[in-house]
Parts: C-alpha cells; structure tokens; sequence
C-alpha cells in the first residue's frame, strides 16, 4: 500500500519542478502573419455600411449568408463547391490498377467565410478580419477539414471589398 503512495509522491514532486516557457502563449511568426492578411482596415462611416458591402460581395461570389448580426460585427456565409482534383483522379486510378483497391478522394468541399469586425474607432475607421475554412468530403463519406490559408483568397476578397464600400458610400 506504501508503494503506490510513494510513487504518486514523487511523480508530483517531479511535476512540480516543470518550467513554464514564458512565451506560452505567445503566436508563432506563421500565424501573426496569417493573421495580417486576414485583417483589414476600412474608412467608413460606420459598422453597417461596412456590413452590407461584404454580404454584397460574399453574395456576388456565390455564398449564401447563414448569419448576420450587425450589433456585433459578425457575419457566416457558406457555398458549395466541387473538390474533384485531377491529379488526385489520377492517382487513384493509378493505385486501384496496381493494388485493385480504389482509395477515397476528395469529392465537395463546403466554405465558410466568418468575418468578424474587430474595431470601429471615432475617427471612421474600421478593422475586420474574415476567415475563409473548408469541409472537404470524400467518397468514403469520411471528411477532413483546412483553414484557407493562401493570402490571394483574402487579398482578392479585401479588393472586392473595397470597391464595394466605395460604391456603398458614393451610392453608384
């Protein structure tokens, strides 16, 4: 009975002399990096005009809104997309050939874009930062899931944004 007790005795007395690393919670360069292209200012005069342009231009690039709360900055939209690679066709076909077993590859993919306005200062501007995520589901029914993280996809959507504002407040 004194065997366990000792033993839980000093693996506590171990534990205990673990150092935290100070920069825990720190974000790695990678990811405050992302974070950059993910975010954006705007000059506008105020949060809703800034809300309507990016359901305009999530709509123009074919997404569907699944929620919207203007009071707290948050918008979600979702589209449904083909996720068929050639390539991974390919392959495939290559391995059930070779093996006679056909692997599962990648079917459609579901996006989401989640924007989220982070700040809204007096002086009419505005910093939001949106996120675009994918579902991808396999043959198999079996389905992973990625952040989208080539800074393209956020620069493109920014430039769309911009126009869109840009006619919002000159009401073109």
């Amino acid at each position: 009975m004194t065997k366990p007790i000792i033993i839980v005795s000093v693996a506590l007395l171990l534990a205990g002399c673990a150092n935290i690393p100070n920069d825990l919670m720190k974000p790695c360069a990678e990811t405050l990096k992302m974070r950059a292209a993910q975010s954006h200012s705007f000059n506008v005069s105020s949060d809703k005009q800034l809300m309507r342009a990016s359901v305009s231009v999530l709509q123009d690039m074919g997404y569907t809104i699944k929620e919207s709360c203007t009071e707290y900055g948050v918008l979600t939209a979702t589209k449904e997309a083909s996720a068929v690679s050639t390539g991974q066709v390919i392959g495939a076909v290559a391995l059930t050939i070779l093996c006679g077993d056909a692997p599962p590859i990648d079917k459609t993919q579901y996006i989401t874009a989640t924007m989220v306005v982070l700040d809204k200062s007096e002086d009419g501007q505005a910093i939001a930062r949106v996120t675009f995520q994918r579902v991808i589901v396999r043959t198999d029914n079996s389905y992973y899931t990625q952040v989208i993280t080539d800074q393209n996809v956020y620069q493109e959507f920014y430039e769309k944004l911009d126009k869109a504002l840009f006619l919002e407040v000159n009401r073109i």
